[in-house]
Formats: C-alpha cells, structure tokens, sequence
C-alpha cells in the first residue's frame, strides 16, 4: 500500500499543468501515487501527463468521458492505493514539503485530516473577480486550536464560531478508510460540490488537526469554474447543497446544529446573490436553520456557548 494517492481531475489545464505536477512530483515524501484522471478534456493535458509518466512511474493516467470535477474525483478515488488521499486541483500546486508534513502529521498524532491554509493569486483577471489573497489564512484565527489534536466536532464547530470554515477539499489530508467506511464521495452535476462534501467530511471524522501552514497555492484565472459560473447555476446548487446537509444532519445528531449553522451561512451568501431566495425555495430548511443561527446568537451573548456547542 502507497502511503498517499493524489488525485488530479484534468480538464482544459493544458497552460498550468506542468507547473503543477512538477510539485507533486518534488514532494519530499516519495512514496506516493498521482492519478491524473483526463475529463474528456479537449487540449493536450493527457498528452502532458503521458511526458511526465515516462520519466516517473508513480504517475498513472485514466482517461473518461466529461462527468465534470466530481465524476473525476470520484473515478481518482475508486481506484486510489494510499493510505491516504488528496485532492488536488490541476491549475495549482502544492510547496514542496506539504504532503509529508500532513503524513508525520497525520500518523503520529492519529488523526483522519489534516488542514491547512493557501495563498490565492490572482493569474490573468480583475483584481475584483476571485478571493482576496489572505482568504484562506487563518493562523491568527485558530490559533488557539493550531497543531493540537481535536476532536471534528469541536473543531468545526470552533471554525463556525470565528467564520473560519474553507469549504476546498485541496486543504484537507484525509485518512481514505474514513471515505470508504462512510460511502462518501463527491456528488455529481454540482458546483461548488466541495460545501457538500467538506461539512459531512468533518462531521464523520472522529478527529482533526489544523496546521497554520499555507501549503496550497491557489489559481484564481479566467475560465475557472470558481469565476465563470453564472448566478442561477450558483443558486441551484446552493439550494441543493442546503437541502442535502439538513438532511445529513437530521440522521447525524451528535452534529446537527453545527451542520445547521454551516447551511444558514451558505444560505445568507444565497440570499445575497437574490433576496431571501432560500426562505422561498426551503421554506421549511430555512424555518430550522434560521431558528438554530438566533438561538448561537443568544449563546454567544450570555457567553455560554462553550456548553452547548463545544462539548
């Protein structure tokens, strides 16, 4: 068994590809595989990823029709090795020293993930399109929870709390029995599939740990999902995706309110993008969500929110 699978989705990646297998390839824990899974994508990233595979063998090329990022993630996932599974994005990279941090990281402290921060910049587009470089550093933040092992609950939780909570599976070193154990996988025909995913991933681990360390290093660029998806494709999913983890978190008592309070978040930034479009499409998710959010309030003011959230 590798100790770690990278899984990379490729589609129309082409310019920035290189640059990112050249730093999953210098990673300084070595015994990894990196499965590039070929979307259906119409440029030469399979024809890049076949030139790295002839100089290292622990690169593996599957190719598919487009079932977009999920389906790609999901295919990487069926077939991964590691002991442990990252997902990276193909128009980023990773410095050098990330993964095998995450793994002593990981091992020695027996968690099921490891987190950690990024550093966005921008490549080719305004500087008003995209997140701010410091969106993803949270070292200030968490610090009083940094390099400690937590348990999920209490973490997410406390991410909830200070408005910490980065959604991006690349920031997450994840124990792959943990996703096999819980059937957990990235649903397909979404955008922005990883607030789906990363919310039941914190809810199912049993314990996690934060590194203060901006490991990934992310593209914001023309052309991206994160920059080209229109408003009504963002509201669709964001209903669906609202929809789905009050569901989880009804079969998920010992989360509940957590997961509840991630989807009023998720709700609001609905709401902005078209007013009180969540009250109207989830009337009932809405009621439940809305609810919990004013109930945290009323915690955080007496100042007893350490009794009824973080135990």
């Amino acid at each position: 068994m590798k100790l770690l699978t990278i899984v990379i989705p490729c589609y129309n990646v082409e310019q920035y590809l290189a640059e990112c297998l050249d730093s999953l390839v210098n990673q300084t824990l070595k015994d990894i595989e990196i499965i590039c899974v070929n979307d259906g994508s119409p440029d030469n990233s399979a024809d890049i990823v076949r030139k790295y595979m002839q100089a290292d063998s622990r690169i593996k090329l599957i190719e598919q029709e487009n079932r977009g990022l999920s389906g790609a993630r999901n295919t990487g996932l069926k077939v991964a090795k590691g002991e442990y599974v990252y997902f990276m994005d193909s128009d980023d990279w990773l410095e050098s020293d990330a993964m095998d941090i995450c793994y002593q990281v990981a091992v020695t402290k027996g968690v099921d993930v490891v987190f950690f921060d990024a550093i966005a910049f921008k490549d080719g587009v305004d500087d008003n399109v995209g997140d701010m470089p410091d969106d993803y550093n949270r070292a200030l933040a968490l610090s009083e929870v940094a390099n400690k092992r937590i348990r999920a609950k209490k973490l997410f939780m406390q991410m909830i709390y200070n408005s910490t909570m980065r959604s991006s599976v690349c920031l997450n070193f994840i124990k792959r029995k943990l996703l096999l154990e819980n059937r957990l996988y990235f649903e397909e025909g979404l955008i922005h599939e990883d607030e789906l995913f990363t919310p039941q991933l914190y809810a199912l681990a049993s314990t996690m740990m934060y590194i203060p360390c901006m490991f990934f290093h992310r593209r914001v660029r023309p052309g991206s999902i994160m920059t080209s998806v229109k408003i009504e494709k963002t509201l669709e999913s964001l209903c669906h995706i609202i929809s789905e983890l009050c569901a989880f978190a009804k079969s998920h008592f010992g989360v509940r309110w957590v997961i509840y309070l991630r989807c009023y978040e998720l709700a609001i930034h609905a709401n902005n993008l078209k007013r009180d479009y969540i009250k109207q499409q989830l009337p009932l998710c809405w009621k439940r969500i809305s609810r919990c959010h004013k109930w945290f309030n009323y915690c955080r003011k007496i100042k007893k929110t350490s009794k009824g959230f973080f135990s």
